[in-house]
């Protein structure tokens, strides 16, 4: 994450917003990883995620969605 760490805050916090699908198309994400971290470091909207992907993967509080 590194520099853009307030460019993927957006992307977890509000991800159905047209600036977060824009920055997917940018960044060229596929997946939206989802685990304790990033629970922790963002305000992450799991709905929104969930509105815009498909879940790929699951094991207790970790989940891997493919951006639709």
């Amino acid at each position: 994450v590194g520099k853009r760490t307030e460019i993927v805050g957006k992307m977890y916090e509000s991800p159905s917003s047209l600036e977060s699908k824009t920055l997917f198309n940018q960044y060229q994400v596929k997946y939206i990883f989802l685990g304790d971290l990033e629970r922790k470091d963002y305000k992450t909207d799991e709905k929104g995620i969930q509105s815009i992907s498909t879940p790929i993967f699951r094991s207790g509080n970790t989940a891997i969605y493919k951006i639709n």
